[in-house]
């Protein structure tokens, strides 16, 4: 314990390198596995949730939540398979294994993202259908306020904290559940690392990479609570009366 406080996680039974070094060096590729995978749930996972919802049993609407059903179903290693059978060995559009340049980035990116999307799409489209009910929306467009206006600026802010609640939480899964897409794909990642210490029982390795993960999602969850107080000010004043 001595030693894990001043970063020193032992050496590997492997290869005999610190893991550290070992874990220095994956983290980043996870990482950005994880940052564009968010990046595309946040892009198309908000936009479609909130065009669900204006749209309310429309033909827009149930399409989105029967793809976003369909998507939530379909396991990860599946989907990942599928793709390197349709994109790499039919079409060979894309490589299969390894990140050799940004190309080797978009299978995997795309089936991380699929399943939180379509947990996003429905999280906003519920959260939205609430809001947009509540009288002061009612009451804004009652002034003649602009729809685009009513729905951006009233109804999603007020919509916000489930969505990135989720988005946030999942951020974390993403970082912690990469071990099987990165296994699919044959990505040097953390997760990739973590199989392979637990095939050879590399003890220092799994047991740190699992310990530093752990930390990593208790920290995206503060930043989570830090965030609520500015997207919502009525829970900083809160707090504030509190302290």
């Amino acid at each position: 314990m001595k030693n894990l406080f001043k970063g020193d996680f032992g050496n590997s039974y492997q290869n005999g390198k610190p893991v550290a070094e070992e874990l220095a060096m994956r983290f980043p590729i996870t990482l950005r596995l994880a940052a564009f995978s968010t990046m595309l749930v946040c892009m198309f996972g908000i936009s479609i949730g909130i065009i669900s919802a204006v749209k309310q049993y429309s033909a827009m609407d149930m399409a989105t939540t029967t793809i976003a059903l369909i998507f939530a179903s379909m396991p990860e290693f599946w989907v990942g398979l599928l793709m390197l059978l349709v994109f790499a060995l039919r079409l060979k559009l894309l490589p299969a294994f390894g990140i050799e340049s940004w190309l080797s980035y978009i299978m995997p990116v795309i089936v991380l993202s699929l399943g939180i999307m379509a947990m996003v799409v429905r999280v906003t489209r519920s959260t939205m259908l609430e809001v947009i009910r509540q009288d002061y929306i009612r009451t804004a467009r009652a002034k003649g306020a602009d729809e685009k206006r009513v729905v951006l600026r009233h109804a999603l802010k007020n919509a916000l904290i489930p969505i990135i609640t989720v988005i946030g939480v999942d951020f974390g899964n993403i970082l912690a559940g990469t071990v099987v897409i990165e296994t699919v794909f044959g990505i040097p990642g953390i997760g990739a690392m973590i199989v392979s210490a637990v095939k050879l029982k590399d003890v220092p390795v799994a047991m740190t990479a699992t310990l530093f993960l752990s930390v990593i999602f208790s920290i995206i969850i503060l930043i989570l609570d830090i965030i609520y107080s500015f997207i919502d000010p009525r829970i900083k004043a809160e707090f504030s009366r509190k302290v």
